[in-house]
């Protein structure tokens, strides 16, 4: 039985941690493909119960149908906002941890990018705060539907 030196080199956890960023990057970009496809389904779900009905009249529609899809787009996208952006500090963790490797000081990302603090505390990038918008005006479009659905509903009773 032989023993092997499992002592790694500081060009060797560099290129773990790189390793590790693009993995985030692309565990990331499911997650956000992940909210778009199901907001879009979402979206369709909402149009299918707004549709015509026979001969252009309008069908009866349950409110209650349309508010809870609206709910749930609501629920999934502030859920899948937050795993996003908590992906993305990750990788501002594993940059804050190259930087930190001697020689390797903002070699291959910004030095600005990351600290090696507790993951919660990762400053938010361009890209998070570009995924919070997103995730808020889908909120926000969720909330007009809900409201619509109410003061609609409310006229009619």
């Amino acid at each position: 039985m032989t023993t092997e030196n499992h002592s790694q080199t500081p060009l060797d956890l560099a290129r773990y941690l790189v390793d590790l960023n693009m993995n985030q990057d692309q565990v990331a970009q499911k997650w956000l493909e992940f909210l778009i496809t199901i907001e879009a389904g979402l979206a369709v779900a909402s149009a299918f119960l707004l549709r015509p009905g026979e001969g252009n009249t309008a069908r009866s529609l349950p409110p209650g149908a349309l508010v809870l899809v609206a709910a749930f787009g609501i629920i999934v996208a502030i859920a899948l906002t937050w795993i996003v952006v908590r992906e993305r500090k990750w990788q501002g963790l594993y940059a804050g941890l190259f930087n930190e490797i001697p020689g390797c000081h903002g070699k291959v990302f910004p030095v600005e990018r990351g600290n090696i603090g507790p993951v919660g505390n990762q400053p938010l990038d361009r890209i998070s705060q570009i995924i919070i918008g997103l995730g808020a005006f889908i909120v926000a479009s969720w909330i007009v539907v809900i409201v619509s659905v109410w003061r609609g509903w409310l006229t009619t009773a």
